[in-house]
């Protein structure tokens, strides 16, 4: 992909392409995964997360989503609820 920035890779995903928010949280959450394997206390002895570090990157990864607004057009009225 060249130079291309985790940013750009993800604002080209169609998935998240129309959504910046989205796009934010994916690259902040890539950034605390750099961040939790950057330290070998997170690691198992493989190199891979352990229970705690994943522990943390769930919790970062619900702040990050609760912190996120949806636009309204995103939200579904619950069925039978709405105005005639």
């Amino acid at each position: 992909m060249g130079d291309l920035s985790i940013r750009d890779v993800l604002a080209k995903t169609e998935a998240l392409s129309q959504d910046k928010a989205l796009v934010d949280v994916g690259v902040r959450l890539f950034e605390f995964v750099q961040f939790l394997l950057d330290e070998d206390e997170n690691l198992t002895a493989a190199g891979n997360l352990n229970n705690r570090a994943r522990e943390r990157l769930r919790e970062r990864l619900d702040e990050l989503l609760t912190a996120t607004t949806l636009p309204e057009t995103a939200v579904a009225e619950p069925e039978g609820e709405g105005t005639p």
